[in-house]
């Protein structure tokens, strides 16, 4: 996963987080992309665009990572 720009979600994640995809579409990579991947293109991994917030992977099954995601996201709530 690549960083493009700050991400509330991602905060204290590392540089190379593993995330758990498994999706058979994608999201293209527009302004308010904060990571993307490359999967034969490069597509939206995480969106970020004031209180708008979304992911292309499952928090649910990325483990720890995936929890810190879903704190990340309760915190921007707060």
């Amino acid at each position: 996963m690549r960083r493009m720009g700050e991400s509330r979600l991602l905060e204290g994640l590392g540089e190379e987080p593993y995330l758990y995809f498994a999706n058979s579409y994608y999201a293209p990579v527009v302004e308010a992309t904060s990571a993307a991947c490359l999967y034969g293109e490069d597509f939206t991994a995480v969106l970020e665009k004031d209180n708008v917030f979304g992911v292309q992977f499952h928090p649910e099954k990325s483990g720890p990572v995936g929890l810190r995601v879903v704190r990340n996201f309760v915190a921007a709530c707060s």
